[in-house]
């Protein structure tokens, strides 16, 4: 796995709700705000904050697949961004 010591870049989730699925979307802009990654997913349910936590939650993967170690979350959810924040380990 090659690492990428480019300056942090904005890695953003979004979520939609399309009847009883969540589509879930990554967006990855490197320093100069080009995109560098696209991704769609989608999920059985339609629980916004579930799906909000799915697609931060693939962020990372993207991050860490990609080695990038510096990257800023963006996405909708307070929740999700302040748990992503926190000190401390969220159980599940």
């Amino acid at each position: 796995m090659k690492t990428n010591f480019i300056r942090i870049r904005p890695l953003h989730h979004q979520v939609a709700i399309k009847g009883p699925h969540s589509i879930l979307a990554i967006v990855a802009r490197n320093s100069l705000g080009e995109v560098i990654l696209i991704r769609t997913s989608s999920l059985i349910g339609s629980e916004l904050l579930s799906g909000e936590a799915w697609a931060a939650s693939l962020a990372i993967d993207y991050a860490i697949e990609f080695g990038w170690l510096n990257y800023i979350f963006e996405g909708d959810s307070l929740t999700v961004i302040s748990e992503l924040n926190s000190s401390e380990q969220v159980k599940h």
